[in-house]
């Protein structure tokens, strides 16, 4: 007797209470046994062994529940395992058929099949954070949306975060949008993943590099930054040896040993092959609630380009600005923002230094609490937008929506 196949569905099974079919194939009258295990998690774990009765793990072979004994009267026999919910539920698993009493396999000189399948102790997160490499320091702490679901689901990301400029005197001179930002926005390359790993031996004008670890890298991912020496462009990794941990870039690079590599995967196909977080589209995206800023005059100047003001979050210099109000000169063209000599934008609880001092491109005699209103930056705005995620991964992942790609920072002068 004879059996000939042993088909179980061994794909990872997400946290949720799972299923799992399965069908063993042979002749009528092979016979058979099934023990199904779950593995300790820690050496201060027993094994569970299912029941087949409770159909439940349970600690310890101690009845004959533990193995489910058969013997085929037809040309196949139905089952399923179920697993529970959980991270009592989650872990590897092992199950094993074991043929008895004369019956073999196809392979007459083995007796015993194998599955192997694993089950997540908790469900995926998929986390997306705005962020700026280029101007990280002129925001305040940028903020987030999580979503959990489970392996291989799909999902929407729907999301409606605000970026806010920073309050630190030297960052504080608001954000600019940039031209075509619309466009930019509906890209796919909106959307990053971010990782990092240490070189594993120097190279010199090389190609190829070994890292430490793979882990968020793949086809696609570019290098941006390096812990120490030169970088030449924004290499991109063309392939990925995983045996040797070995990536190969498109153009030469010299790294010294232990150095680290700052790795960014763009855009959908690059998010994927670093991460398994399968996107399929990102829509609906837009900006709303843009906060101008605006500022009060606090020493009354008389016919000087130097103005004495209170708070200064969102001034920038550099002709950016212009500079209206009831008082304001304009006669001899749009009034613009040189120079913000001494920044002084409020902090975390609305108090001033009392220094505040800007330099516009034309004399002007105010009054003292005057209001200027200022036109061509900004001290926050909200992005919204739909992520339509087809696939989520079997590990936790963070991407990023790429607000360089939208905003400059202002500067002083």
């Amino acid at each position: 007797m004879i059996i000939s196949n042993f088909s179980i569905n061994t794909s990872s099974m997400p946290e949720a209470r799972t299923v799992r079919p399965f069908v063993i194939s042979g002749r009528v009258g092979a016979e058979f046994e099934i023990i199904a295990l779950q593995n300790p998690s820690s050496s201060s774990d027993h094994t569970l062994y299912y029941d087949w009765k409770s159909k439940s793990f349970e600690a310890g072979h101690n009845d004959l529940n533990n193995n489910l004994r058969i013997k085929l009267n037809s040309g196949t026999y139905n089952n399923s395992l179920i697993f529970a919910k959980g991270a009592s539920g989650g872990g590897d698993y092992v199950i094993k058929l074991i043929t008895i009493n004369g019956t073999t396999l196809s392979n007459p000189d083995k007796r015993i099949i194998t599955k192997n399948v694993s089950k997540q102790t908790s469900d995926t997160t998929v986390t997306l954070q705005l962020n700026s490499i280029a101007y990280a320091n002129n925001y305040q702490t940028q903020p987030s949306k999580t979503i959990t679901s489970e392996i291989g689901s799909s999902t929407p990301l729907n999301f409606n975060l605000s970026a806010r400029n920073s309050i630190a005197d030297a960052y504080s001179n608001g954000l600019i949008f940039n031209i075509n930002f619309g466009a930019a926005m509906e890209s796919d390359k909106i959307l990053y993943h971010l990782a990092s790993d240490t070189v594993d031996g120097a190279t010199t004008s090389s190609t190829s590099v070994v890292v430490d670890d793979l882990t968020g890298i793949g086809i696609g991912s570019s290098i941006y930054s390096i812990s120490s020496g030169t970088l030449t462009g924004e290499p991109f990794v063309t392939a990925i040896d995983t045996a040797t941990k070995t990536i190969t870039l498109n153009t030469a690079q010299s790294f010294s040993n232990d150095i680290t590599l700052y790795f960014r995967a763009k855009g959908f196909t690059a998010i994927f092959n670093a991460t398994g977080l399968l996107i399929n589209s990102i829509s609906n995206v837009g900006v709303k609630d843009t906060i101008e800023p605006t500022t009060t005059v606090r020493v009354a100047p008389s016919n000087s380009s130097t103005i004495d003001v209170g708070n200064t979050q969102g001034l920038a210099g550099g002709g950016v600005c212009i500079v209206t109000g009831v008082d304001i000169d304009s006669s001899g063209g749009d009034v613009i923002i040189e120079t913000v000599n001494t920044p002084d934008p409020a902090d975390a609880n609305g108090n001033l230094d009392g220094d505040g001092r800007i330099t516009v491109s034309a004399n002007q005699t105010l009054r003292v609490g005057g209001e200027l209103l200022i036109r061509g930056t900004y001290n926050s705005m909200t992005f919204i937008g739909d992520i339509n995620i087809s696939t989520v991964p079997s590990s936790n992942v963070n991407i990023y929506f790429d607000l360089d790609m939208v905003l400059t920072a202002g500067t002083a002068s």
